[in-house]
């Protein structure tokens, strides 16, 4: 842990605090995970200062709480879809970084990441899915990144849709917490210089996928080359499907898979 947390949570007595919340808790249900120093960095991506308090597990409800709000967040286990740990920006950091405990939740359609910093993003994470059965990544998550977003029509051209953020979750790409394709739909993955579409630097990440009713599209996603590589492999390594590399030559790698 930082020294500044460390600083932090002697200062605000975590001991006394999270024994505080926890009685708070009892009255209110049945407490299956302790209260445990955290700091909640918001969901991502996010620049805000993180908030500290105590995260646990009250019922069948992820709890945060801080001395002046005992239930500041509430998510329900059953929208609780992964956990991850990924490197999150918090502004009350001296060095700006840290790792952070990644919470997936899916509610209404809308996927959310959030943000937690404590002492021991995978081992707490481990102790969630013992009493709570919830996959646990092992790997470092890639974290959301600025994209722009390209489809594909039927003649292999490649349309400008809208910028966003996107987050390559366990299962499946996100593009502003909406889910834009899932990893098992994937066919063919190729990533290569975005000729004629905006800037020199950027790649193009080129997915074909199956649509519900057995047909293919074609998403781009724009980000600067190293990442372009990276999320290509973290694809591949989850999907099966190998990658390719397109050179730019006009027409190779240009049209949907068959």
């Amino acid at each position: 842990m930082e020294r500044a947390e460390r600083r932090a949570l002697k200062h605000h007595n975590p001991s006394q605090s999270m024994a505080a919340l926890k009685r708070v808790w009892l009255a209110k249900g049945a407490v299956r995970i302790d209260p445990m120093p955290a700091y909640y960095c918001g969901t991502q991506p996010t620049t805000e200062p993180s908030t500290l308090g105590g995260l646990g597990v009250l019922d069948d409800t992820l709890v945060f709480g801080t001395a002046g709000d005992a239930l500041k967040l509430r998510l329900p286990i059953s929208a609780l879809r992964w956990i991850s740990c990924a490197v999150v920006k918090d502004s009350s950091l001296d060095g700006g970084t840290t790792t952070g405990l990644m919470l997936h939740v899916e509610q209404d359609a809308q996927w959310q990441i959030h943000a937690f910093r404590v002492s021991d993003p995978l081992a707490v994470g481990h102790l969630f899915h013992e009493v709570l059965g919830v996959p646990v990544m092992r790997a470092f998550d890639l974290g959301p990144a600025k994209v722009a977003v390209f489809e594909q029509d039927i003649y292999g051209h490649w349309n400008y849709q809208s910028r966003g953020v996107a987050y390559l979750a366990p299962d499946r790409l996100l593009i502003d917490g909406k889910t834009a394709l899932h990893v098992a739909d994937l066919r063919t993955i190729v990533v290569g210089p975005a000729r004629g579409l905006s800037e020199v630097t950027a790649w193009l990440l080129r997915l074909s996928y199956q649509h519900g009713d057995g047909g293919l599209g074609g998403l781009g996603v724009q980000m600067p080359r190293a990442y372009a590589q990276r999320w290509a492999d973290a694809m591949s390594s989850r999907s099966g499907v190998p990658v390719q590399v397109y050179d730019g030559r006009k027409g190779k790698g240009e049209k949907l898979a068959s």
